[in-house]
C-alpha cells in the first residue's frame, strides 16, 4: 500500500511546497465572483451616482442660461442655446467615462457601487487591473445592450469578457 503525499505531483520537477518558497508562498488567491444581485447593485448605485452629477449639471447649466437675458426678460439663445446643449451631452458622455477609470483605476478596481457591495474588478490572476484595460472596460460600456448581456452571457458582462476582466467579491 502506497503512502499518500500531502502533495501534488511535482511539477517541472519541483515539489509544491518548493514553489511556495520560491514565489514566497503568494499562491494564487480562490476568487469568488460577484453575485448577479451584487452586478445589479453595482450598476443601479453607479448610475444614480452618475444620475446625480448630470442633475447638478443640468441646475448649474440652467443658471447660466440666466445671465443671457436680456433686459426684458427674454432669453437671447440662438447658437449659444446649440453651444449649451451640445456641452451637456459631451459633458454626460465624458462623466461617464471618467467617472468609471477615475474610480476603478484610483480605487483599485472599485467604483462607489462597488465600494457599497463589497465587490471590486481584478484581473483573472488576482492582480488590480492596469490602466489599459479598465480603459478597455469603460469603453466596452458603450456597446449598444451591453447591461443586458449580463441576462445572455452568463456571470460576466461584456465588458468584462472583452477587457479580460471579472469582478468578485472583496474579501480583504
Amino acid at each position: 500500500m502506497e503512502r499518500e503525499s500531502k502533495y501534488r505531483e511535482p511539477m517541472y520537477g519541483f515539489d509544491d511546497h518548493v514553489l511556495d518558497e520560491i514565489f514566497d508562498g503568494n499562491k494564487i488567491p480562490e476568487l469568488k465572483r460577484a453575485t448577479k444581485s451584487q452586478r445589479l447593485a453595482n450598476y443601479i448605485l453607479d448610475q444614480f451616482i452618475l444620475g446625480c452629477f448630470m442633475l447638478l449639471t443640468f441646475i448649474i447649466m440652467g443658471l447660466l442660461i440666466g445671465f443671457f437675458e436680456d433686459v426684458n426678460g427674454s432669453v437671447i439663445l440662438t447658437t449659444r442655446q446649440d453651444m449649451v446643449i451640445g456641452s451637456i451631452f459631451m459633458l454626460g458622455l465624458s462623466s461617464y467615462f471618467l467617472y468609471f477609470i477615475i474610480c476603478e483605476y484610483f480605487l483599485n478596481g472599485r467604483t462607489f457601487g462597488k465600494l457599497v457591495t463589497n465587490t471590486k474588478v481584478v484581473m483573472p490572476n488576482g492582480n488590480p487591473p492596469g490602466f489599459w484595460p479598465i480603459i478597455g472596460r469603460t469603453i466596452l460600456r458603450y456597446l449598444p445592450f451591453e447591461p443586458l448581456s449580463f441576462l445572455l452571457a452568463g456571470d460576466d458582462g461584456w465588458h468584462d469578457k472583452l477587457s479580460g476582466t471579472i469582478v468578485i467579491q472583496n474579501v480583504e
